[in-house]
């Protein structure tokens, strides 16, 4: 056996994702799940018609979402810490950190009047700045100082002085996320509890009146407010900028979206973004979004539509509005000027003037709460990394030891594999490359009325061939991104017909959508891979699943017919094919794969596909015991 490392992100020659007439079927059949949530979900909000069904409601979803958000059992002394006073003209800055959890330090700035007693307070969130706390986020927290609240603007993970990569801030939380979801733990519990953790900071200081507790953010900031407005009942009102739209709408729209903005397996409850505020009712809450923004507006007015329903059936103050702004994705002056009349009318506030909205921030190196502004010099913190690394080993050491038969039922569980069934298959013109190289194309549809995988069978211009092998030895060779093109391309020594298989998202049906890289290369790290394993998490319904699921309907149609099915996998296709041939009990060859999800933990790799590992896998198993349940043959296997 070879020990190798690989560029997982490395296409070959040429992949064929312009003109695959099945490029666009992953799409649609996210498009089509996401649909059906909402129509349902739509048939029961019709049959809210009185104040009973209207708080049932309320309390489902409250339940309903508390329970995808794990947090730590008893909240950690916060060792909070002072690192610098500053006075301006009118209001005053400190420069604070905190552990939200042990070795997990947090960044801030609390901003007061600089009048005594005891100040409404506001918790803000920021959107994806690199900066985080500093630049224009500073100066929407300064004027709300200066309006007469006590506020506290943190540095999200990733952001600001927490940074631990060069990357943009979505791209270090997609790597963080991806590594604590290998055990279990999302991303979005992590930047929410840092949330949390900032309002008990903030009420703990005697300057802040705790009756009445703001919360704000604008993009991903406005995302993670909203999982506090569910979540904590501390927070009296708030005002959410440029995120609130329907996931349905995302969807359609090809739009990928941070992956805490997805928590795993919140979408098994069936909600949508909407059930986060109708959750926080009665509280007053202020939505805003933008003209140009990326976040669909039909999404937004939809949710306003519901809220008011909700205050109307509760008899509620109509405490609920939607302001819409001419703008790019911000929070714009004019969002910030309606957020502080927002906000001024529940904590008896004059709202600073539309001229005076501050402009001008302090330098990001004035506002840092570490000699370098980096959280990492702050004593007693722990990397990203290697938090991520210890969950990973701490699940992996705890997890119980079970029998083939129970593991089997375990991870069948796990990643959804469902029922595999013989697939009814479509037969496709040939691909022809000469007289001695072209494929039968066999579409198997293995999800109801939905085609999702390729199955291709040798043959020649003189035999053309548009029937399935029956009664022979077959080798499903099922590739990392190409499998037809790949096998072309290699010489395997095999007593039987070797037949090319793209599961969902290989080969012809490659994503051609939600690619911006000029490449378009749907491996990086906020591309089409990454959008529609975050989809799969959510729903939990992993894509690794599913193509599992493909490869075993493809082997259950072949032994329909006769035929003696075994695998041979290679790099992404390696890894659903160990899954298959583990649970199905079939023979395998196995060809740059990875030693392990734990390793892998360890020692990251940025450029595996997030479609390859599954949120909490590491509680059941890894990759080593599959190989050795399935006693795979290993051609060569990637270092860690």
């Amino acid at each position: 056996m070879d020990t190798n490392t690989t560029n997982w992100q490395k296409s070959p020659e040429a992949i064929r994702q312009n003109d695959m007439s099945f490029c666009g079927a992953l799409r649609e059949y996210y498009i089509k799940k996401f649909r059906r949530v909402a129509a349902n979900r739509r048939k029961k909000l019709a049959n809210i018609k009185n104040y009973h069904d209207a708080a049932n409601y309320i309390k489902n979803v409250r339940n309903c979402i508390k329970k995808h958000f794990k947090f730590p059992a008893e909240k950690s002394d916060l060792m909070a810490q002072t690192h610098f006073y500053k006075e301006e003209s009118d209001h005053i800055i400190e420069g604070i950190t905190y552990f939200s959890r042990p070795g997990l330090g947090v960044s801030g700035l609390f901003m007061k009047p600089k009048t005594s007693g005891k100040h409404p307070g506001i918790l803000f969130l920021c959107g994806h700045m690199p900066s985080g706390k500093a630049g224009y986020y500073q100066t929407i927290a300064s004027d709300l100082a200066r309006q007469g609240f006590a506020v506290l603007i943190i540095d999200p993970i990733g952001q600001g002085e927490r940074r631990e990569t060069a990357l943009h801030p979505v791209f270090e939380h997609n790597l963080l996320g991806r590594r604590l979801g290998l055990a279990g733990e999302q991303f979005a519990s992590w930047r929410t509890y840092d949330a949390i953790r900032g309002l008990d900071y903030l009420i703990s200081r005697d300057e802040v009146d705790s009756s009445v507790i703001g919360v704000t953010g604008c993009s991903g900031g406005c995302t993670i407010a909203s999982y506090v407005l569910a979540l904590d009942e501390r927070p009296t009102m708030a005002a959410l900028s440029c995120a609130i739209t329907t996931w349905q709408h995302n969807v359609e729209n090809e739009h990928p979206i941070d992956i805490e903005q997805l928590p795993q397996t919140l979408g098994i409850e069936k909600l949508e973004l909407a059930d986060l505020l109708i959750a926080a009712i009665p509280r007053p809450i202020l939505i805003m979004g933008q003209s140009n923004d990326f976040f669909d507006l039909r999404g937004t007015r939809e949710i306003q539509a519901e809220l008011d329903k909700f205050y109307k059936l509760l008899n509620c103050p109509q405490d609920t509005k939607l302001f819409c702004g001419i703008g790019d994705h911000s929070y714009s002056l004019e969002h910030r000027f309606e957020m502080h009349k927002f906000f001024g009318k529940y904590a008896n506030l004059k709202a600073i003037d539309f001229k005076n909205l501050d402009q001008n921030p302090i330098p990001e190196n004035q506002l840092f709460c570490t000699p370098n502004g980096k959280i990492s010099e702050l004593p007693l913190t722990i990397s990203h990394d290697q938090i991520a690394a210890d969950y990973c080993r701490e699940i992996s050491l705890a997890r119980k030891k079970l029998n083939v038969g129970e593991l089997r039922k375990q991870i069948t569980k796990k990643l959804a594999i469902g029922k595999t069934f013989v697939p009814y298959y479509r037969v496709l013109r040939l691909s022809i490359y000469s007289q001695t190289n072209c494929f039968g194309r066999f579409a198997l549809e293995t999800e109801k009325d939905e085609a999702m995988s390729m199955l291709k069978v040798p043959c020649t211009r003189k035999n053309q061939l548009y029937h399935l092998p029956q009664n022979s030895k077959i080798m499903l060779y099922i590739g990392h991104l190409d499998s037809e093109l790949e096998l072309l391309r290699n010489t395997l020594e095999f007593d039987g017909i070797i037949c090319p298989f793209d599961i969902r998202g290989i080969g012809e049906f490659t994503p051609c959508d939600a690619l911006r890289t000029p490449n378009r290369n749907y491996f990086e790290l906020y591309e089409s891979d990454y959008h529609y394993a975050a989809l799969g998490d959510f729903i939990r319904e992993p894509i690794l699943g599913r193509r599992v699921h493909d490869i075993l309907c493809c082997a259950a149609l072949l032994k329909e017919r006769g035929c003696e099915v075994e695998f041979y996998g290679k790099g992404q296709g390696g890894i659903a094919a160990l899954f298959a041939a583990f649970i199905g009990e079939y023979k395998v060859t196995l060809n740059e794969i990875p030693t392990s999800y734990l390793v892998l933990a360890e020692n990251f790799d940025n450029t595996i596909p997030q479609s390859l590992l599954p949120f909490d896998i590491l509680s059941i198993c890894d990759l080593d015991i599959l190989i050795k349940y399935t006693n795979a043959k290993i051609i060569n296997q990637i270092k860690g």
